[in-house]
């Protein structure tokens, strides 16, 4: 995609140019939103009704199936636990440790 020349007046009065995007961001959804969605889904009997519920919210067929699952665990609200602490090891991996050990040995016997 090429980059249009923006109009300078544009330029001085602030606006954006349309074809270049500010970096996205990743879309945060409240629980009452996400119970809202999964009930309109549950409640589409029609054939072609979950996938226009979906175009009209722009949302992916994955969400309400990630946000259903999480309703009945009772665990819909809450936030993604945190990423486990990295193991300490003063630095090292096991498989470093060893590859020094067997570089300093080939270094002596040369």
């Amino acid at each position: 995609m090429t980059r249009r020349a923006q109009n300078p007046r544009d330029l001085a009065a602030g606006v954006p140019n349309p074809e270049v995007s500010e970096k996205a961001g990743r879309r945060v959804f409240s629980a009452a939103y996400k119970r809202s969605i999964v009930e309109q889904a549950e409640n589409c009997t029609q054939r072609g009704e979950i996938g226009a519920l979906l175009r009209r919210e722009g949302l992916y067929s994955s969400h309400p199936v990630k946000w259903r699952s999480k309703a009945k665990s009772g665990d819909l609200g809450q936030k993604r636990s945190p990423k486990p602490a990295p193991e300490s090891n003063s630095g090292l991996s096991s498989s470093s440790g060893r590859w020094r050990a067997c570089s300093a040995s080939s270094r002596m016997s040369s």
